[in-house]
């Protein structure tokens, strides 16, 4: 804080943002005017100029105003003072399409008192982008504030009604024409700002970096319906060094399973075989065609979750087999057999293996009667014999 702020009200104070929040609880018309004219922020003027009421001061802002935006929307609230003192009279489309004068239409375009087709005929002839800025900030209609941001094209104006905008259509609106990457970093980023609206944002943002930041955020202040601010910034990243980050590092396990899916084979045969956790290792798996990978992180993976995943994604037989004798747990050893189709081999399984659980999944796929008869004769486990029997009599 500059030492003369010790002697200057509010709205003269050196730091723009306690000028504006001072101009926000600004009342008194002739420095509300001065602001107007004088202020160095584009934003504060614009701010004091909406807070302006007295005639005289606005006229006094119209004229002698050295900012042309600050003199056209003083010089329109003018006119709407005029017009509401006078007894304002509503407008037709056809009348509003011959009009000329950019100050009128703005008038008929704020006004409460037009139907909202002539509002929006309007905004279509309106070219005056400050004027078109201050209708998209100020119009009490959302779909008339819409369609002026829609007609806008200069971005330092966009970018204050996605920040500014008192609605969140509106706000979306700008940031879809938006390409200032700085502004949607931003508003991306904000965790006041409503997800949808930072969703926007984030399907604007091109930086790869800033968008595995956002994908790894842990703020509660994401969620939006279907798909979160995360989800969004991760399905925007193709880096796969990023990705990979995202995949171990992000706290959302439904981000960390997008970032795998969009992992090259290499990246998916690494986070496969190294990653610390086996939910990552799991999931990578499931994406995962490389065979020689998949058997080998079937036979020896120390999670059996992981296992079951590549046993399901195994084709070879011998190495499924392997499996189904061998595997310490059952769900592996019943994923690895559910991928056999050979008769000869489940007829094997059904006769052979220890487990009662594997004899009874092979026995309800086989279609070799002989070895069903044996097994229904002679198995140990009457749960199995009775598998056999039922899938005897389903043979017919």
């Amino acid at each position: 804080m500059a030492f003369f702020d010790l002697f200057r009200p509010a709205w003269k104070h050196s730091d723009p943002s306690v000028r504006k929040a001072a101009v926000e609880q600004l009342d008194n018309q002739e420095d509300l005017a001065t602001v107007a004219k004088n202020d160095p922020e584009a934003e504060i003027r614009r701010l004091a100029v909406k807070r302006l009421t007295d005639r005289h001061w606005l006229r006094d802002v119209a004229e002698c105003a050295t900012c042309e935006t600050v003199r056209k929307l003083a010089a329109l609230a003018v006119e709407a003072d005029r017009a509401r003192s006078g007894g304002y009279r509503p407008h037709t489309e056809a009348e509003v399409k011959q009009l000329e004068d950019e100050s009128v239409l703005a008038l008929i375009a704020e006004s409460d008192a037009e139907e909202r087709p002539v509002r929006e005929a309007a905004v279509a002839r309106l070219q005056d982008e400050d004027l078109l800025a201050d209708i998209a900030l100020r119009a009490s209609d959302w779909c008339v504030r819409e369609a002026a941001v829609k007609k806008l094209t200069t971005p330092a104006l966009l970018a204050d009604i996605a920040r500014t905008a008192k609605d969140a259509t509106v706000r979306k609106a700008a940031i879809s024409r938006l390409d200032d990457q700085g502004v949607l970093k931003k508003i991306a980023r904000n965790e006041a700002e409503e997800p949808e609206v930072r969703r926007f944002a984030v399907e604007r943002l091109t930086d790869p970096a800033e968008l595995a930041r956002l994908a790894k955020d842990d703020t509660e202040a994401d969620a939006v319906p279907g798909r979160s601010v995360r989800q969004a910034a991760v399905e925007h990243v193709d880096d796969q060094t990023l990705l990979l980050d995202v995949a171990e590092n992000a706290p959302d396990p439904e981000v960390r399973a997008l970032a795998v899916g969009r992992l090259a084979p290499e990246g998916l045969l690494d986070l496969a075989k190294n990653a610390l956790r086996a939910e990552l290792r799991k999931s990578a798996v499931e994406s995962l065609n490389d065979q020689e990978a998949l058997a080998e992180i079937a036979r020896g993976d120390s999670e059996s979750s992981v296992r079951e995943a590549a046993a399901a994604r195994v084709k070879d037989a011998a190495v499924l087999l392997e499996i189904v004798d061998t595997d310490p747990k059952w769900t592996v050893r019943k994923a690895a057999l559910d991928r056999v189709d050979d008769q000869q081999v489940l007829a094997r399984v059904a006769r052979e293996n220890t487990e009662a659980y594997i004899r009874k999944a092979a026995v309800e796929r086989l279609a070799d009667r002989e070895t069903l008869e044996s097994v229904a004769e002679a198995d140990a486990d009457e749960y199995v014999r009775e598998s056999a029997e039922k899938r005897l009599a389903e043979l017919g």
